[in-house]
Formats: C-alpha cells, structure tokens, sequence
C-alpha cells in the first residue's frame, strides 16, 4: 500500500511541477557554471532533490513538503528538478553525499540546503522560510 501511495505522489508530483531530470554534462565550463542549462535560470531560484531510485519510500516527506508548498504558494516553485542517483557529474558539482537532499539554488549559489530524513512538516517551514524570502527579493 505505501509503494501504491508514493506512487501516486510521484505522478502527482510530476504533474504539478513538469518534473525532468537534466543529464550532466562531461566538463564545466571555464567559468564553473554548473553542469546543466534551467531555462530563466537568473530570473528565478532552481530547486533540485536529488533522489535515490532504490530508496524512494524515505523521500515521500520532501515530495509532500514540496506539493505543500506549491498548494500555499501556487507558481512559487517555477522549477523543480528531479537528479537521480545516476546524474554522477551534478551530484559531485554539489558534492551530494546524502540522499534525499533539496537545494535551492539561484544566480549567486546554494541558498538552501536539506540533507536526509526530515518531517514533512520541517521542510515545508524550512521551505517556506526560504523561498519566500527569496521570491519577495525578485519581485
């Protein structure tokens, strides 16, 4: 029943945020610009869970702090991307050691980051206290 519930979140997930992953390119740039193009990058912050494929059930917390969020803040999120396990090169540009981990990255860099098992509801206000702030310095 859990898998069928996660499952679930996932396709809602997908839905509600166009999910894609971004295969890493083989080299940075000469001005170190992470390994993947995010369309209005500089316009608004770029969210990236990275994700472990085989351990899905211990990141059903974030995919719900995530839809949370966009439920209270409708097109607040404007990117959200999915990294599986497989993306090697951008787990390393981030030096990802911990699966799940959410970070929320604009022009000037990391402006959050979450590693590990965390409450639903830890995420959201971590979330929340964030990006809203960050949003409210774009507009």
């Amino acid at each position: 029943m859990k898998i069928v519930k996660l499952t679930i979140i996932l396709v809602v997930f997908s839905i509600l945020f166009g999910c894609q992953t971004n295969e890493a390119s083989n080299q940075h740039s000469d001005d170190d610009q992470p390994p993947f193009h995010v369309e209005n990058f500089y316009s608004s912050p770029v969210t990236f869970l990275f994700s472990n494929d085989e351990r899905i059930e211990e990141e059903a917390s974030y995919y719900d702090a995530l839809l949370t969020f966009q439920r209270k803040y409708p097109g607040q999120l404007s990117s959200v991307k999915i990294v599986s396990t497989t993306e090697k090169q951008l787990a390393e540009y981030y030096d990802i050691i911990v699966y799940p981990t959410l970070l929320v990255i604009d022009e000037f860099g990391i402006k959050m980051r979450i590693e590990g098992f965390k409450e639903t509801n830890e995420i959201f206000s971590m979330l929340e206290d964030e990006l809203v702030e960050i949003i409210e310095d774009i507009s």
